[in-house]
């Protein structure tokens, strides 16, 4: 068991998973770049993320949300080829990342 920056416990196994789980995110911090599902592509200083989570045409890594409308695009549009898969801490955070917003569709009452 390690520990957020503000002390907080974190299981070793969240640190870089692409998921924040502190408070403060820490546990995504200075992770290395990798490719491969379910993997961050690159994460530095603050920089976008980009996921590489399509493990296929219409299957996507596990944990990810696939987007019905088969576009998910991170930030304002999409600059680079979309994929159809999305990380699943992007859900019901208030942003629209699939192209009919149906990452934000079944999240009454649902907030991050």
């Amino acid at each position: 068991v390690g520990s957020c920056k503000d002390g907080s416990p974190l299981q070793q196994s969240w640190v870089c998973d692409g998921i924040p789980d502190c408070p403060d995110h820490s546990d995504e911090d200075d992770c290395e770049c990798e490719r491969g599902a379910g993997y961050l592509e690159c994460r530095s200083g603050g920089r976008s993320l980009t996921y590489d989570l399509q493990l296929g045409s219409a299957v996507c890594a596990d944990g990810a949300f696939r987007c019905p409308s088969g576009r998910a695009c991170e930030g304002e549009g999409c600059k680079t080829t979309p994929s159809p898969c999305l990380p699943r801490n992007h859900l019901c955070d208030g942003i629209a990342h699939c192209t009919h917003a149906e990452d934000e569709a079944a999240c009454v009452g649902v907030s991050r």
